[in-house]
């Protein structure tokens, strides 16, 4: 039964150290490009010496290890300051604002918006109010049954209408200027 790739990559360390490479293993490094070179890397870094690192560092190791935790801890800690500061300023306002500004009363929240305002004029005296019947007086010639404008309109033939109708348009396209 033939090694498959993943099973090559993950014994290759192994066969390299020991110098023993079964002959399967040979042909697929000379057949794989990722697995040679890796095997080539590996060969290279056996050559390297490492020198032991001496009992200091193996009893150092774990207080190291701790203290790397514990900064990271704190590191995520301090990531989200920021977030519980903006949290609590917006929390705190919303009260500040809630507890300065009155609630609504019940008028303010169910009051007709169009509602007509009636205003009280008995207190006012004929003095106080404008003469308006001098505009009134141009008006009431157009309001009479005599001189309606409805009868006006229709006494005009289609003819006339249709003039009347463009003269309107030109008025409006020319802004009020005939």
């Amino acid at each position: 039964m033939r090694p498959g790739h993943e099973e090559i990559k993950d014994k290759l360390p192994e066969y390299i150290s020991t110098g023993n490479i079964p002959d399967d293993v040979k042909e697929h490094l000379r057949s794989c490009d990722k697995c040679s070179q890796e095997a080539f890397l590996l060969q290279e870094l056996n050559k390297v010496q490492v020198p032991e690192p001496g009992g200091l560092f193996f009893e150092t190791l774990p207080q190291k290890v701790r203290a790397s935790v514990r900064q990271k801890k704190k590191g995520f800690l301090f990531r989200f300051v920021p977030v519980f500061t903006l949290i609590a300023l917006v929390v705190v306002t919303g009260y500040i604002y809630h507890t300065i500004t009155p609630p609504l009363t019940e008028e303010e929240l169910f009051t007709d918006p169009f509602a007509i305002q009636v205003f009280d004029l008995s207190g006012l005296s004929e003095d106080d109010i404008p003469p308006i019947s001098v505009d009134i007086a141009d008006d009431e010639i157009y309001l009479t049954e005599e001189t309606s404008l409805y009868r006006e309109f229709a006494s005009l033939s289609s003819e006339e209408m249709e003039d009347l109708y463009e003269a309107l348009e030109i008025k409006n396209r020319n802004g009020g200027v005939l």
